[in-house]
């Protein structure tokens, strides 16, 4: 029985991770307008932004999973999940804090690529926990 609950498992988190593809190119796509409006920046330049974030992210990947490898897991998850929630408020903070344009663009960039980097961190404790079942079962 317990075999059959890990396959389900791997099913559930491989359709989980192909289906948010969609998310990862839509998520802002609602709060585009308002997004250009409020940071002084051009559809554009929030693509862009976000393009560069996701090259980034993808070049800390080789450290990410170094650093999982070394690294206390409940450290690792404690440094992603306070990248992940900064980067958010940090985001948030952007109107207020009334920036020229090309700060915003900046601060939008490196906000996502450390958004993109815990994902991917997350994704890499996912994998691992799963392969780490597969491994004892």
């Amino acid at each position: 029985m317990g075999m059959n609950y890990g396959w389900v498992v791997l099913t559930v988190i491989t359709l989980l991770e192909g289906l948010s593809g969609f998310g990862r190119t839509t998520a802002l796509s609602p709060f585009l307008k308002d997004l250009c409006h409020d940071l002084s920046l051009t559809t554009v330049q929030i693509s862009g932004a976000y393009t560069l974030a996701n090259l980034l992210a993808g070049f800390f990947l080789p450290k990410i999973g170094f650093s999982y490898d070394n690294k206390n897991p409940v450290h690792f998850m404690r440094f992603y999940v306070c990248l992940f929630g900064g980067a958010f408020i940090l985001l948030s903070m952007l109107r207020f804090l009334e920036l020229h344009a090309f700060f915003n663009f900046c601060i939008f960039g490196l906000s996502f690529a450390a958004i993109r980097a815990s994902v991917h961190a997350y994704a890499v404790v996912g994998r691992s926990t799963t392969a780490i079942w597969f491994g004892k079962n």
